[in-house]
């Protein structure tokens, strides 16, 4: 033991934390934007099939009948309310 911390034990915590949250962005964002592009709300069931769906690229799937923009536009557009709160509180 070196004294240092360990922190390995903490990676597969902080890998499904980073996919909950890409998930979660994806989800709303994708909802969000299908939503405001004029095809009502459509929320999806909250599963990792649709969590593959999405990041394979298949959001046909997911949401069919839209465009794949409207889907992706609107997670992108999410991403800054997601990135400004952790970045307020990185340095702590």
């Amino acid at each position: 033991m070196s004294g240092k911390p360990e922190y390995t034990p903490w990676l597969i915590p902080g890998f499904a934390m980073v996919n909950l949250v890409v998930f979660t962005v994806l989800w709303a964002g994708g909802t969000i934007g299908v939503a405001l592009a004029g095809y009502g709300w459509q929320s999806p069931p909250f599963t990792l099939s649709v969590y593959f769906a999405l990041l394979s690229g298949s959001a046909d799937e997911v949401w069919p009948g839209v465009p794949p923009l409207a889907t992706y536009g609107g997670a992108v557009a999410l991403i800054p309310l997601v990135v400004a709160p952790v970045a307020m509180l990185a340095p702590w």
